[in-house]
């Protein structure tokens, strides 16, 4: 699967529409505990036209916005402090307001295999 984006070399153009009629306004939910890694997201998204992204730092957090903002997509960290990922993906998949919502489960590589028993599960 290969996703192209334009990017405005500008971060001050963050959450702007570009002047392309063809581009609409797109909100990504990132779950993310590490503030770092939530920092490093909100500004590679901030090169992206029409993008707005909204952070949770929990779980639980990152159900609400989930249930609240419909996004178009969500990027679940798996470990978080309060919930596994896996439990979070496997609840927004069989609710009714977040069950078509594109999520993509993001392990930090010495997470990978940690949880392949789990993630065979939606995968």
């Amino acid at each position: 699967m290969t996703v192209k984006m334009k990017v405005h070399p500008d971060p001050k153009t963050r959450n702007t529409v570009s002047e392309e009629p063809d581009v609409k306004a797109r909100t990504v939910l990132y779950v993310e505990d590490d503030q770092a890694g939530m920092q490093f997201m909100d500004t590679l998204l901030a090169r992206v036209p029409g993008v707005k992204m909204i952070g949770a730092e929990t779980g639980k957090a990152g159900i609400e916005l989930a249930e609240r903002h419909k996004p178009d997509v969500i990027i679940l960290d798996i470990n978080l402090p309060d919930m596994n990922g896996f439990d979070i993906l496997g609840y927004l998949k069989v609710e009714e307001w977040t069950e078509n919502i594109p999520v993509i489960p993001f392990p930090y590589a010495e997470d990978i295999g940690k949880e392949d028993t789990r993630r065979r599960r939606f995968l």
